[in-house]
């Protein structure tokens, strides 16, 4: 499967202009995000591939999954950096759609 350089639009980039897009290196770097967790199966999994390859990632909670799975939660902890949230936030831009009655 050949790779697809992505390149984010100029719109989006004169709408967020303080934000950084792009960064001049040398160094053959990712960075690994996993949004949503934990869950047993999937998390496990990760944690174990990160591992394998002495890797770290950057893991975004859902507080009600931390609560469900603390041993998962834990694992996290222990091998990588975790930020916990309570509630996944939705960001919209624009006007809502609907009004409340």
């Amino acid at each position: 499967m050949p790779l697809i350089p992505v390149k984010t639009p100029k719109v989006i980039k004169s709408i967020f202009p303080n934000y950084v897009w792009n960064i001049d290196t040398t160094e053959k770097v990712i960075y690994l995000t996993f949004d949503d967790g934990p869950t047993p199966q999937i998390t496990n999994w990760i944690l174990n591939i990160l591992n394998q390859y002495n890797a770290k990632a950057t893991f975004f909670c859902i507080g009600a999954n931390v609560e469900k799975y603390p041993d998962v939660f834990q694992g996290i902890l222990n091998e990588t950096i975790g930020l916990v949230t309570t509630h996944n936030i939705i960001l919209r831009v624009g006007k809502p759609k609907t009004k409340p009655i």
